[in-house]
């Protein structure tokens, strides 16, 4: 058992009652362990191996745990576990919500807004303003992200700045 293996700080941690528990420590002192000893007290005390997160700064570090948990309980217990970076969970958790879910990076979608920019022709608006230049046409994508879950970018557009009317596809 993975409680065995920890001496009496990290035993301390990995049994802290239930609620917000903060573990500050520098490199070497065993918060591997003592998370490993964590989740196994959690599972030893009937917490579904689903309910359980473990975020950490790089999928390499929560395969690691999840590995050390799997030699302990198995890896039909251990492959419950919800594990990764906030990014990769995050992800996860919006592909599962959504169906597909295609995230860009900032800088990608800068990339793509600026060629649509240079690509189209802009009959209805002075081209010599950048009103509609990438960076604009960027941000009120984003803010749409930021906003909406329920319409698609058409849909919000036309609703919210009916200027862009002429534009939609719809």
């Amino acid at each position: 058992m993975p409680l065995s293996r920890l001496n009496d700080q990290q035993y301390t941690a990995a049994t802290a009652p239930y609620g917000h528990n903060l573990i500050i420590a520098s490199a070497g002192t065993g918060k591997t362990s003592t998370i490993v000893g964590r989740i196994a007290y959690l599972i030893s005390q009937n917490v579904k191996p689903e309910e359980i997160l473990l975020l950490t700064f790089t999928n390499k570090a929560a395969a690691e745990m999840v590995e050390r948990v799997a030699a302990f309980f198995g890896r039909e217990i251990a492959s419950k576990i919800d594990a990764g970076t906030f990014h990769a969970v995050s992800y996860r958790w919006l592909k599962r919500k959504e169906g597909k879910v295609v995230l860009k990076q900032p800088r990608e979608l800068k990339t793509l807004f600026r060629s649509v920019y240079e690509k189209r022709t802009f009959s209805h608006i002075d081209c010599a303003t950048s009103a509609y230049g990438a960076n604009y046409l960027y941000d009120v994508y984003s803010f749409y992200q930021n906003t909406e879950m329920n319409v698609n970018f058409e849909e919000w557009i036309l609703t919210r700045q009916d200027e862009h009317a002429v534009y939609a596809a719809i």
